[in-house]
């Protein structure tokens, strides 16, 4: 099962848990995992084929939906690839922090700037 939100809502979700809790993710990261999802889910599929099963819930609006089956990997395909992803999260990144929405440690942290602390 694949929990499918748009980039700018997982990237406002790890600012929002950095501010809470320290930790957060770079928009790197967040571009990685989001870029390369739907190719490591196809080997997946590509070695097991049917016998496993797969969901997708789309939240990426007000309504969520629920699709079974590996046709709904074209949902997390839609949000685009490693370059697009990277450069829509860069793009709403700048965006916050020049509307005074996100501290600059949050920026930092985002942008891989800041050094990850560990206790």
């Amino acid at each position: 099962m694949a929990i499918h939100v748009s980039s700018e809502q997982a990237l406002t979700n790890t600012i929002l848990r950095f501010e809470r809790e320290g930790r957060g993710a770079t928009i790197e990261a967040l571009a990685r995992i989001q870029g390369h999802l739907p190719n490591g889910l196809m080997q997946i599929y590509a070695r097991f084929g049917d016998d496993v099963r797969f969901t997708v819930v789309d939240k990426r609006d007000t309504v969520v939906v629920e699709e079974s089956g590996w046709e709904a990997l074209s949902l997390l395909e839609s949000e685009g690839n490693y370059e697009h992803i990277k450069q829509k999260l860069t793009n709403f990144l700048e965006g916050q922090y020049a509307a005074n929405l996100i501290t600059s440690a949050a920026f930092e942290q985002a942008t891989g700037q800041a050094a990850p602390t560990f206790d």
